[in-house]
């Protein structure tokens, strides 16, 4: 079952994860789940619960040639104009801001197109600085103002983490409606801006460094 952080969660899942989880009677099933870091926890509440850890696999990050690669093919995709050479500090600025992960370089390749294809496919560098902060932007649902604060807080702490009842309250009175925290963690750790930390249950932290530096230094209070 591929995106997995997506399985909905009502009777009928609960039912059927409970037949294949319980009731498979000897037979040698085996069913794998890919999703993001918080696919373990939607598959808790539908009741596949108690995994053993060696059961639970977190995939490295694209290397930065592997990451430059897939950047270079949207814009040969894209059957954008220019040479390679104009495209490689594009694509080696978008690869560095993606730091190898696949839903960041997504996010930064549509940001990027949509600022090239604005422009008459034009590679100019002060367009590329514009593409930065759309690319750093859009992982961001909610005002950027309520990353900020998790961000300052997160430098707070030693190990840059914050308990996800800490960032509930947190955000519960930064956010419009109050009942729309109950959410934002799942929504962040969807965006890749935070994600659960691997020797800490239900802790989070921001995993790339630039992109919590950067969440600091916005003119945004």
């Amino acid at each position: 079952m591929d995106e997995a952080q997506n399985t909905v969660k009502d009777d009928m899942t609960k039912g059927m994860l409970y037949c294949l989880y319980r009731n498979t009677r000897s037979i040698p099933l085996v069913i794998p789940f890919f999703g993001l870091s918080d696919a373990e926890d939607v598959l808790s509440k539908c009741g596949l619960s108690r995994l053993p850890r060696s059961r639970v696999k977190t995939l490295d990050l694209l290397s930065h040639e592997e990451t430059a690669s897939a950047i270079r093919t949207v814009f040969v995709t894209y059957d954008f104009k220019g040479s390679s050479k104009d495209h490689k500090g594009w694509v080696d600025a978008l690869a560095e801001l993606s730091q190898g992960w696949p839903q960041h370089i997504n996010g930064v390749s549509v940001a990027a197109c949509q600022v090239i294809c604005d422009h008459g496919e034009n590679f100019d560098k002060g367009l590329l600085s514009r593409t930065l902060e759309l690319g750093r932007l859009r992982r961001c649902s909610e005002d950027p103002a309520i990353y900020q604060y998790i961000a300052i807080e997160a430098g707070k702490a030693a190990n840059g983490d914050s308990s996800c009842s800490k960032l509930r309250n947190l955000t519960a009175t930064l956010l419009e409606h109050s009942k729309a925290f109950c959410g934002f963690p799942s929504n962040a750790l969807h965006a890749g801006v935070l994600m659960e930390t691997e020797d800490l249950p239900k802790h989070c932290w921001i995993p790339i460094p630039s992109l919590g530096d950067y969440l600091r230094g916005l003119p945004v209070n």
